[in-house]
Protein backbone atom coordinates (compact mmCIF):
# COMPACT_ATOMS: atom_id res chain seq x y z
CA UNK A 1 0.00 0.00 0.00
CA UNK A 2 1.06 3.53 -1.18
CA UNK A 3 1.38 5.60 2.32
CA UNK A 4 0.74 9.10 0.32
CA UNK A 5 -2.61 7.55 -1.08
CA UNK A 6 -5.37 8.55 1.10
CA UNK A 7 -7.44 5.38 2.70
CA UNK A 8 -11.09 5.37 3.60
CA UNK A 9 -10.37 6.47 6.97
CA UNK A 10 -9.16 9.24 5.47
CA UNK A 11 -11.10 9.71 2.99
CA UNK A 12 -14.93 9.65 5.27
CA UNK A 13 -13.40 12.25 7.13
CA UNK A 14 -12.29 14.34 4.48
CA UNK A 15 -16.31 14.35 3.28
CA UNK A 16 -17.02 14.31 6.63
CA UNK A 17 -15.36 17.97 6.94
CA UNK A 18 -16.61 18.75 3.76
CA UNK A 19 -19.96 18.11 3.85
CA UNK A 20 -21.10 18.60 7.56
CA UNK A 21 -21.38 22.70 7.91
CA UNK A 22 -21.74 24.07 11.57
CA UNK A 23 -22.87 27.71 10.14
CA UNK A 24 -26.32 25.81 9.22
CA UNK A 25 -26.91 24.28 13.03
CA UNK A 26 -28.76 27.63 14.56
CA UNK A 27 -30.65 27.85 11.49
CA UNK A 28 -31.64 23.98 11.24
CA UNK A 29 -32.74 24.11 14.99
CA UNK A 30 -34.67 27.25 14.81
CA UNK A 31 -37.16 25.41 12.19
CA UNK A 32 -38.84 23.75 15.78
CA UNK A 33 -40.10 19.90 15.78
CA UNK A 34 -40.37 19.50 12.45
CA UNK A 35 -36.89 20.26 11.12
CA UNK A 36 -36.48 16.29 11.55
CA UNK A 37 -39.40 15.70 9.31
CA UNK A 38 -37.67 18.08 6.34
CA UNK A 39 -34.21 16.06 7.27
CA UNK A 40 -35.92 12.75 6.43
CA UNK A 41 -37.58 13.96 3.51
CA UNK A 42 -34.02 15.21 2.47
CA UNK A 43 -32.34 12.30 3.06
CA UNK A 44 -35.12 10.12 1.11
CA UNK A 45 -35.38 12.38 -1.93
CA UNK A 46 -32.35 13.90 -2.11
CA UNK A 47 -29.34 12.46 0.13
CA UNK A 48 -29.74 9.25 -1.12
CA UNK A 49 -30.30 9.41 -4.35
CA UNK A 50 -27.61 11.74 -4.91
CA UNK A 51 -24.95 9.70 -2.61
CA UNK A 52 -25.66 6.31 -5.98
CA UNK A 53 -25.03 8.53 -8.87
CA UNK A 54 -21.56 10.01 -6.60
CA UNK A 55 -20.53 6.13 -5.54
CA UNK A 56 -21.27 5.39 -9.53
CA UNK A 57 -19.70 8.12 -11.31
CA UNK A 58 -17.13 8.07 -8.73
CA UNK A 59 -15.66 4.38 -8.82
CA UNK A 60 -16.92 4.33 -12.88
CA UNK A 61 -14.52 7.16 -13.64
CA UNK A 62 -11.34 7.37 -10.99
CA UNK A 63 -9.54 9.99 -12.60
CA UNK A 64 -8.50 13.30 -11.50
CA UNK A 65 -11.57 15.80 -11.48
CA UNK A 66 -14.29 14.93 -10.15
CA UNK A 67 -17.59 16.71 -11.68
CA UNK A 68 -15.52 17.77 -14.50
CA UNK A 69 -14.60 14.35 -15.96
CA UNK A 70 -18.09 13.38 -15.59
CA UNK A 71 -19.84 15.87 -17.47
CA UNK A 72 -16.98 15.98 -20.26
CA UNK A 73 -17.50 12.29 -20.54
CA UNK A 74 -21.18 12.70 -20.95
CA UNK A 75 -21.26 15.78 -22.12
CA UNK A 76 -18.10 17.29 -24.38
CA UNK A 77 -15.64 19.72 -23.32
CA UNK A 78 -17.20 23.51 -23.06
CA UNK A 79 -19.91 22.27 -20.84
CA UNK A 80 -17.40 20.82 -18.56
CA UNK A 81 -15.80 23.53 -18.21
CA UNK A 82 -18.77 26.01 -17.46
CA UNK A 83 -19.14 23.26 -14.90
CA UNK A 84 -16.09 23.92 -13.40
CA UNK A 85 -16.09 27.32 -13.63
CA UNK A 86 -19.85 27.58 -12.01
CA UNK A 87 -17.93 25.63 -9.42
CA UNK A 88 -15.19 27.85 -8.82
CA UNK A 89 -16.81 31.13 -9.24
CA UNK A 90 -19.34 30.19 -6.17
CA UNK A 91 -15.94 29.25 -4.01
CA UNK A 92 -14.68 32.50 -4.70
CA UNK A 93 -17.63 34.03 -2.78
CA UNK A 94 -18.16 31.37 -0.41
CA UNK A 95 -14.68 31.10 0.89
CA UNK A 96 -14.26 34.50 1.78
CA UNK A 97 -17.78 35.26 3.46
CA UNK A 98 -16.61 32.40 5.81
CA UNK A 99 -13.65 34.39 6.88
CA UNK A 100 -15.39 37.64 7.36
CA UNK A 101 -17.68 35.64 9.65
CA UNK A 102 -15.09 33.98 11.14
CA UNK A 103 -13.40 37.30 11.96
CA UNK A 104 -16.24 38.92 13.47
CA UNK A 105 -16.83 35.81 16.00
CA UNK A 106 -13.22 35.99 16.84
CA UNK A 107 -13.64 40.02 17.13
CA UNK A 108 -16.65 39.70 19.52
CA UNK A 109 -15.29 36.87 21.75
CA UNK A 110 -11.13 37.83 22.08
CA UNK A 111 -11.25 41.48 21.07
CA UNK A 112 -14.63 43.30 20.92
CA UNK A 113 -12.39 46.53 20.46
CA UNK A 114 -11.42 45.35 17.19
CA UNK A 115 -12.32 47.56 14.21
CA UNK A 116 -13.98 46.62 11.00
CA UNK A 117 -10.45 47.12 8.82
CA UNK A 118 -8.24 44.81 11.32
CA UNK A 119 -11.40 42.20 10.70
CA UNK A 120 -11.02 42.53 7.27
CA UNK A 121 -7.31 41.75 7.58
CA UNK A 122 -7.33 39.07 9.42
CA UNK A 123 -10.09 37.66 7.03
CA UNK A 124 -7.27 38.45 3.62
CA UNK A 125 -4.49 36.55 6.05
CA UNK A 126 -7.15 33.54 6.85
CA UNK A 127 -7.15 33.16 2.49
CA UNK A 128 -3.85 33.64 1.87
CA UNK A 129 -3.23 30.82 4.30
CA UNK A 130 -5.60 28.65 2.84
CA UNK A 131 -3.69 29.12 -0.63
CA UNK A 132 -0.39 28.27 1.53
CA UNK A 133 -1.79 24.94 2.62
CA UNK A 134 -3.59 24.05 -1.15
CA UNK A 135 0.11 24.07 -2.45
CA UNK A 136 0.90 20.77 -0.51
CA UNK A 137 -0.16 17.26 -2.00
CA UNK A 138 -2.81 15.71 0.05
CA UNK A 139 -1.10 13.46 1.22
CA UNK A 140 0.86 15.71 3.30
CA UNK A 141 -1.97 18.32 4.24
CA UNK A 142 -4.70 15.79 4.90
CA UNK A 143 -3.98 16.62 8.61
CA UNK A 144 -6.40 19.55 8.09
CA UNK A 145 -9.74 18.11 7.15
CA UNK A 146 -9.21 15.27 9.29
CA UNK A 147 -9.02 17.41 12.13
CA UNK A 148 -11.55 19.63 11.00
CA UNK A 149 -14.37 16.54 10.64
CA UNK A 150 -13.06 15.13 13.89
CA UNK A 151 -13.99 18.86 15.79
CA UNK A 152 -16.93 18.92 13.62
CA UNK A 153 -18.30 16.02 15.21
CA UNK A 154 -17.26 16.30 18.62
CA UNK A 155 -18.81 19.69 18.86
CA UNK A 156 -22.37 18.31 17.30
CA UNK A 157 -22.00 15.29 19.40
CA UNK A 158 -21.62 17.65 22.55
CA UNK A 159 -23.96 19.83 21.30
CA UNK A 160 -26.52 17.32 20.64
CA UNK A 161 -25.56 15.46 24.18
CA UNK A 162 -25.95 17.98 26.67
CA UNK A 163 -29.00 19.31 24.70
CA UNK A 164 -30.57 16.42 25.42
CA UNK A 165 -29.14 16.21 28.95
CA UNK A 166 -30.66 19.37 29.60
CA UNK A 167 -34.19 18.20 27.40
CA UNK A 168 -34.37 15.19 29.74
CA UNK A 169 -34.21 17.36 33.10
CA UNK A 170 -35.80 20.45 32.30
CA UNK A 171 -38.28 19.75 29.52
CA UNK A 172 -37.16 20.94 25.89
CA UNK A 173 -39.02 24.06 24.25
CA UNK A 174 -40.95 22.40 22.11
CA UNK A 175 -42.78 19.57 22.67
CA UNK A 176 -42.09 16.61 20.48
CA UNK A 177 -45.64 15.34 19.29
CA UNK A 178 -47.29 14.02 15.81
CA UNK A 179 -48.71 17.54 15.40
CA UNK A 180 -44.95 19.18 15.79
CA UNK A 181 -43.94 16.33 13.07
CA UNK A 182 -46.32 18.11 10.72
CA UNK A 183 -44.00 20.40 8.07
CA UNK A 184 -45.93 23.64 7.73
CA UNK A 185 -44.83 24.50 3.80
CA UNK A 186 -45.69 27.59 4.14
CA UNK A 187 -43.13 28.63 7.16
CA UNK A 188 -40.44 25.93 6.49
CA UNK A 189 -39.91 25.90 3.20
CA UNK A 190 -37.51 28.60 3.20
CA UNK A 191 -35.45 25.81 5.10
CA UNK A 192 -35.50 23.32 2.90
CA UNK A 193 -32.26 24.56 1.29
CA UNK A 194 -30.62 24.62 4.30
CA UNK A 195 -31.10 20.43 4.78
CA UNK A 196 -30.05 20.31 0.70
CA UNK A 197 -27.38 22.34 1.56
CA UNK A 198 -26.22 20.05 3.83
CA UNK A 199 -26.54 16.73 2.12
CA UNK A 200 -24.02 18.21 -0.62
CA UNK A 201 -20.03 17.32 -0.76
CA UNK A 202 -20.31 13.30 -1.65
CA UNK A 203 -18.20 14.49 -5.53
CA UNK A 204 -15.32 16.65 -3.48
CA UNK A 205 -13.41 13.47 -3.05
CA UNK A 206 -13.32 12.25 -6.40
CA UNK A 207 -11.54 15.31 -7.62
CA UNK A 208 -8.40 13.90 -6.05
CA UNK A 209 -9.15 10.53 -7.34
CA UNK A 210 -5.03 10.42 -8.23
CA UNK A 211 -4.36 10.35 -4.66
CA UNK A 212 -6.42 7.89 -3.82
CA UNK A 213 -5.19 4.52 -2.41
CA UNK A 214 -8.43 2.11 -4.33
CA UNK A 215 -10.87 4.33 -5.81
CA UNK A 216 -13.10 1.66 -7.67
CA UNK A 217 -13.30 -0.04 -4.06
CA UNK A 218 -13.26 2.84 -1.43
CA UNK A 219 -15.50 5.70 -2.77
CA UNK A 220 -19.05 3.43 -2.30
CA UNK A 221 -17.70 2.69 1.29
CA UNK A 222 -16.47 6.05 1.87
CA UNK A 223 -20.02 7.22 0.97
CA UNK A 224 -22.06 4.76 3.17
CA UNK A 225 -19.53 5.72 5.67
CA UNK A 226 -19.72 9.12 5.32
CA UNK A 227 -23.58 9.37 4.78
CA UNK A 228 -24.44 7.93 8.34
CA UNK A 229 -22.50 10.41 10.00
CA UNK A 230 -23.49 13.49 7.68
CA UNK A 231 -27.18 12.04 7.75
CA UNK A 232 -26.78 11.95 11.40
CA UNK A 233 -25.20 14.09 13.14
CA UNK A 234 -26.72 17.64 12.21
CA UNK A 235 -30.05 16.70 13.43
CA UNK A 236 -28.48 15.55 16.57
CA UNK A 237 -27.33 19.25 17.42
CA UNK A 238 -31.03 20.07 17.19
CA UNK A 239 -32.07 18.58 20.03
CA UNK A 240 -30.00 21.21 22.00
CA UNK A 241 -32.87 22.99 23.31
CA UNK A 242 -33.33 26.93 23.38
CA UNK A 243 -35.28 27.98 27.10
CA UNK A 244 -38.41 30.15 26.66
CA UNK A 245 -37.51 33.39 26.05
CA UNK A 246 -34.53 33.29 24.50
CA UNK A 247 -33.66 32.46 20.43
CA UNK A 248 -32.26 29.42 19.80
CA UNK A 249 -30.52 30.76 16.78
CA UNK A 250 -28.35 33.01 18.74
CA UNK A 251 -27.91 30.43 21.52
CA UNK A 252 -26.59 28.42 18.43
CA UNK A 253 -24.08 31.22 17.24
CA UNK A 254 -22.47 31.84 20.37
CA UNK A 255 -21.77 27.91 21.30
CA UNK A 256 -20.66 27.51 17.61
CA UNK A 257 -18.65 30.97 18.09
CA UNK A 258 -16.56 29.12 21.03
CA UNK A 259 -15.64 26.34 18.99
CA UNK A 260 -15.36 27.98 15.31
CA UNK A 261 -11.53 27.03 14.61
CA UNK A 262 -12.97 23.78 13.31
CA UNK A 263 -15.24 26.10 10.42
CA UNK A 264 -11.46 27.33 9.55
CA UNK A 265 -10.56 24.07 8.97
CA UNK A 266 -12.50 23.19 6.78
CA UNK A 267 -12.18 26.20 4.75
CA UNK A 268 -8.68 24.66 4.49
CA UNK A 269 -9.54 21.67 2.91
CA UNK A 270 -11.91 23.47 0.07
CA UNK A 271 -8.13 25.62 -0.38
CA UNK A 272 -6.52 21.92 -1.17
CA UNK A 273 -9.55 21.32 -3.65
CA UNK A 274 -9.13 24.42 -5.66
CA UNK A 275 -5.89 23.69 -6.54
Amino acid sequence: MDPKKMDIFDMVLFSVCGMVVLDTVGASAAMGVNSFTLWALGIVCFFLPYGLICAELGSSFPQEGGIYVWVKNAYGDFLAHMTSWFFWINNCFWIPSVFVLFSGIMSSIFWPEMSPFHQMILGIVLIWVSMFLGIFDLHISKWIPNMGAILKMLILVILGGFGLIYGISHGFANAFTWQGLRVDWGATLAYAGIVVFNFMGFDLVSTVGSQLRNPKKDIPRMIILAGILVAGLPPLACFAPSPRGKSISSQGSQTLSRLCLSRCWACSTYGSLKC
